[in-house]
Order: structure tokens, then C-alpha cells, then sequence
């Protein structure tokens, strides 16, 4: 092990953004915690990779698959399932191989999470799982227990970035879809509810494409479940959270809440009377919207779209701030400017957001 992590010192390549690697198991008696890791890992990642890999459900319907969550700056990958050879694990039910790395890509990380899980049920030895994390980590390939090989080659970000699944938040959502659109792009605290957790994820990763031009993904944190999660938010400002909890009455979380069962927007009192009434801007994205949604447009076509109406509206910022002395949008001279007040909150609200408002009091 001494000399494993020489070689992450030394010889960190193909895979650099790889951190660590940990196991959890879940025992007959329905206990589980984490078994495994390297290097070690703090105690609060061990106790989110344990609660939220699903090896503590009583139920094997979150086995076989995989979910994935932000932990402070890392994104951390699970792959959960069942062993298959009892022999090798005779007191084990469930077990979950977590990834931890740098940068977000879901398909590279829980594939790499499969197959090292794969190896790790058909030994029942970490030593094997170590032997793949260190491969993965220099040379960016795996040879697992079944073919083909693991190649991290085969992954690009571009595609990680694109595989985004906006025409079925349309498809569930309709015209309240451009609210979840402006509470992207002004920056606001949007919180997704659904009881599903692959849906909700799926939901979750297309939301910061809806302002592609800032490609920040970190705004992420899809799976919020219990009151340490939902007490971190409190310091990131905006985010974009989901949840399996209902959460429409806690208020303090979110400007607008998403309750994807029941296809519903809902935004709080308090953002709903300032910049985040609808205006012109809204509806002519909504129709947008609409049209991608009766012409069955593709993922591509959606976000191309919406990136291309947010540039004009950015660009239309950009030529207001520049008529000001100070190079900065001014709210006190938009409302001089425009007779529609809604008009004049929502555009500074954009501008603040993007840096180009001069203060956020008039």
C-alpha cells in the first residue's frame, strides 16, 4: 500500500482526476458501513457514501445501478449491487464500490465503479479493486473481469456536458419550464423534488445547460436526503439541489421549488415579486420551448437554442451596460428606461448575475 501511494505521488496520469476509491457493505443483520478505502477517506464522505449508495436499503431495487453526488469540491461516483457468489461474502447483502474524483462525467466514473465492482464480487478482495484504481489512475485502462477493457479514452467531457435530457424536463414540466430556465440563469436557489433517484439525477445534470455559456456544473447537488445536506447549502449561495424528501414547505431552501411528480413550479413569495416575474423575454423562450417539445427536438437542438437566445439576451446586457458611465447596469436607470417595472427587475437580475449591474440596491 506504501507503494501505491508512491505511485499516485509519481505517476498520476490518464486518470489524474481520480481521488480515492472506497467499498461499503451492507450485512444480514441490515447494518452497513464502509469496509474499504484508499487512501482513507474523512468521515463525513464515508458516512454520505454509505447512506446514499443504497446498500442500507431493505429492498434490492437500488441495486445495479449506479448514483452520483457532489461532496464539498469532489464528485463522488456509486455503483451498488448484490454479490453474486455468497461463498466470497457469506455475511454480506449488499455491497457498493464509491468513486471520488475531480471532474463530472457519470458515464466514465460508474462504468469504472461496475467493473471494479465486478472484480471486487468475484474475489471478495480489495487488493483487486486497488489493482484496477491504480491502473485507471496511470494508465487509463482496465482489463476487469469480462471484456472489453475499461478505457478511459473512450469518455470525453463534451459528452458528458451534452447528455443533458432537457426535452424531458419539457415533456414534464410544459411552459413552467422557462421558470426553471430564468432561476438558472439569475443565479437563483432552485430546489427538485421527486421520490425517484435516477430520475431525479437525470433531471439534475441537464439543469446547468440551460446557461451552457457558464459551463459550471459544480452548481450542482443532486441528492440532498437528510438535515446535514440540506444545512450545507446554506453557504453555497445558488445551487441547483434535488431531493427524494418532499420540500415544497421549507421555504428557506429554495426561490423556486420543482416537484417533478406532479409536473409543478413553484416559485416563493419573495422572489415571485421581484426579478423573477414573467416578462416578454420569458415567453418568447417558452414558446421556444413549446415549439422543441411539438417537433420531438433533439437534446442538442434544445440546448443550442436556449444558449442561443441567453447569448442575445447577454448581448443586449452588454450594450445597456455600456451606455452607463460606469460601465455597470444601474436598476434605478432601467426603470427610467423601461415603462414595464417586471421588465426592469428581471434584466438586472440577469445582469447582476452576469456581472455586468452596478449594485444589487438601486
Amino acid at each position: 500500500v506504501c507503494h501505491a501511494k508512491h505511485l499516485i505521488g509519481v505517476m498520476a496520469g490518464k486518470g489524474d482526476h481520480l481521488v480515492s476509491v472506497s467499498i461499503a457493505e451492507r450485512d444480514v443483520n441490515g447494518d452497513g458501513m464502509l469496509v474499504w478505502s484508499y487512501p482513507a477517506t474523512d468521515a463525513e464522505l464515508d458516512r454520505a457514501a454509505v447512506n446514499k449508495s443504497g446498500v442500507l436499503s431493505a429492498t434490492s431495487e437500488q441495486q445495479k445501478q449506479g448514483i452520483w453526488f457532489r461532496h464539498a469540491s469532489s464528485w463522488i461516483y456509486i455503483y451498488t449491487t448484490q454479490p453474486e457468489d455468497r461463498g466470497s461474502f457469506p455475511l454480506t447483502t449488499a455491497l457498493a464500490v464509491s468513486l471520488q474524483a475531480k471532474d463530472f462525467d457519470p458515464e466514465k466514473y460508474l462504468r469504472a465503479a461496475e467493473v471494479l465492482s465486478d472484480v471486487y464480487d468475484a474475489s471478495g478482495n480489495p487488493v483487486r479493486v486497488l489493482e484496477g484504481f491504480l491502473s485507471i489512475l496511470t494508465v487509463g485502462k482496465f482489463h476487469g473481469r469480462v471484456p472489453p477493457a475499461y478505457d478511459i479514452s473512450h469518455y470525453s467531457p463534451a459528452k458528458a456536458l451534452a447528455n443533458s435530457h432537457l426535452p424531458e424536463l419539457i415533456a414534464t414540466l410544459g411552459d413552467d419550464t422557462v421558470l426553471v430556465w430564468a432561476a438558472v440563469l439569475l443565479k437563483k436557489r432552485l430546489l427538485v423534488y421527486s421520490d425517484q433517484p435516477q430520475l431525479l439525477l437525470r433531471t439534475m445534470r441537464g439543469l446547468p445547460a440551460l446557461a451552457l455559456h457558464r459551463q459550471d456544473w459544480t452548481i450542482l447537488r443532486p441528492l440532498c436526503s437528510d438535515d446535514e445536506d440540506f444545512a450545507s447549502l446554506a453557504s453555497q449561495g445558488c445551487y441547483c439541489a434535488g431531493t427524494t424528501v418532499p420540500s415544497h414547505d421549507r421555504s428557506e431552501l429554495f426561490d423556486v421549488y420543482v416537484d417533478l411528480p406532479r409536473g409543478t413550479v413553484t416559485v416563493s413569495e419573495a422572489s415571485g415579486s421581484g426579478d423573477m416575474s414573467l416578462t416578454n423575454i420569458h415567453r418568447d423562450v417558452a414558446a421556444f420551448l413549446a415549439q422543441c417539445a411539438e417537433t420531438k427536438a433533439s437534446n442538442q437542438d434544445v440546448i443550442e437554442g436556449v444558449a442561443e437566445k441567453t447569448k442575445q439576451l447577454i448581448g443586449k446586457l452588454a450594450i445597456l451596460a455600456e451606455q452607463e458611465e460606469s460601465g455597470k447596469i444601474g436598476l434605478t436607470s432601467l426603470k427610467q428606461q423601461l415603462p414595464n417595472p417586471a421588465l426592469a427587475h428581471f434584466l438586472f437580475g440577469a445582469a447582476l448575475a452576469e456581472g455586468l449591474a452596478a449594485t444589487a440596491d438601486e
